[in-house]
């Protein structure tokens, strides 16, 4: 997840670099980024750290995607049991048509 803390010794190089470690560049996650650094920054460091809690989940989730592996996981392992009882001819789902895909706009 991305730091709130800044560089302990500040210089050009890092106000150059600063932006590398934050989701503003061009991250899908910039806006939980904004929403949770603006509650951050109406409360204080001490205070945001509790009251801001909802976004800074927020944000994780987003950057790390826990739900989406642990969802993943979870039906590897359904069609695994299932497969070894036998309630499932093919180990692994059939694949979609190679041009059923079509990315959004």
């Amino acid at each position: 997840m991305t730091q709130s803390v800044p560089p302990p010794i500040r210089t050009p190089f890092t106000d150059v670099t600063g932006y590398l470690w934050t989701a503003q560049r061009g991250h899908k996650c910039a806006d939980f980024e904004i929403r949770y650094m603006e509650c951050m920054e109406a409360y204080g460091y001490y205070q945001g750290r509790g009251k801001c809690k909802d976004y800074r989940d927020d944000l994780g989730e987003c950057i790390m995607r826990w739900k989406q592996m642990f969802r993943t996981d979870a039906i590897r392992a359904w069609r695994k049991k299932k497969y070894q009882e036998g309630k499932l001819k093919e180990k692994y789902a059939e694949p979609p048509p190679l041009d059923s895909y079509s990315p959004a706009t």
